[in-house]
């Protein structure tokens, strides 16, 4: 689905299809990571104090959502020698000499900015991808969607088909060259039905914050975090095209720097779907040059009381008719 705009009709006559910066999705939960601060907090106090069994021991016993560092130092200050402390100057009315052996305003801000630099690299791997989002549901069935996408139903539909059939994914019979396989092995289908990934921390810990960016395991949960929405957006059955920035693959595109994306080559348009509304002759123009540039057939729906009509017009001499009357 795309809205009435421009850029839209200009990169579907010239071929192309636009995929989005994450930065522009619509959901601000789409592609999120699963990176709880308390989680990284504890953990990485253990990490420090690795060699300090009974500071570990205090915040192992952290509860869920209890912070550990605060459950470390009530435990420090509950310590005999803090006792002792806080005893003679009961006794004597000066101040116990017990020092606390860590500095808990400097240790949280610590934990802070490191819990910060490893989000900032996470959050670079997921703005280094490319998105496109589809759908399986024919647009006659999808109404919610031409309203919220085709911007109340005054843009457009495009139907692509790639020959899946003729691939094998994990057969070598196909060259790696071929750019119609190169596109499926970077389709996903999303999953509505599955926690979002998450990142292990103790496995982030023990990268160095300038070695996440280009770390396998952390590049692939990003990556497989864009296959997975929250049950409510099922209705969209949704596939997307997922690529990576520094993907070779994207050499063979002729990728096109685009404001919030990239365009690349996409030569599998099929068909094209718009709704009937009187007021939108400008647009059959802006149709019919897609149309000519592409080759492809059009239906057109009437939307109204909660359902779709079509009529589907084939690519002949008579389109400019047609187009022309049914407006």
């Amino acid at each position: 689905m795309f809205s009435a705009k421009e850029h839209n009709y200009k990169t579907i006559v010239a071929g192309k299809l636009f995929l989005a910066s994450p930065k522009l999705f619509n959901d601000v939960f789409d592609g999120c990571i699963y990176f709880d601060y308390l989680e990284f907090e504890k953990k990485y106090l253990l990490k420090k104090y690795i060699h300090n069994n009974e500071y570990c021991e205090a915040i192992k016993k952290s509860k869920e959502y209890e912070s550990s560092l605060e459950n470390l130092v009530r435990y420090i200050g509950l310590r005999k020698e803090n006792l002792y402390a806080l005893l003679d100057s009961i006794n004597t009315g000066t101040e116990g000499e017990y020092v606390s052996p860590i500095d808990k305003s400097l240790l949280e801000k610590e934990i802070k900015n490191k819990y910060k630099a490893y989000l900032k690299e996470i959050n670079k791997i997921r703005n280094s991808y490319y998105v496109a989002c589809f759908t399986e549901a024919k647009p006659e069935n999808n109404v919610s969607m031409w309203y919220f996408y085709a911007k109340n139903y005054n843009g457009f539909c495009c139907e692509f088909a790639l020959d899946k059939n003729r691939y094998n994914l994990n057969s070598s019979e196909f060259t790696k060259d071929d750019y119609e396989l190169n596109i499926w092995k970077r389709l996903h289908k999303v999953n509505y039905n599955a926690p979002i990934p998450r990142i292990d921390v103790d496995y982030l810990l023990t990268l160095k914050i300038k070695d996440v960016y280009h770390d396998k395991i952390i590049n692939k949960i990003v990556e497989k975090s864009f296959t997975y929405k929250n049950r409510s957006w099922k209705n969209e059955n949704e596939w997307r095209l997922i690529i990576k920035r520094e993907d070779d693959f994207l050499e063979k595109c002729d990728r096109e720097d685009a404001l919030g994306g990239i365009k690349i080559n996409y030569p599998f348009l099929t068909k094209l779907y718009i709704v009937r509304k009187r007021e939108n002759k400008e647009k059959v123009e802006k149709i019919k040059g897609i149309i000519k540039a592409q080759g492809v057939p059009v239906e057109m729906y009437d939307i109204g009381k909660g359902h779709c009509s079509f009529l589907e017009f084939k690519n002949d001499i008579n389109i400019d008719l047609m187009l022309n009357n049914i407006f």
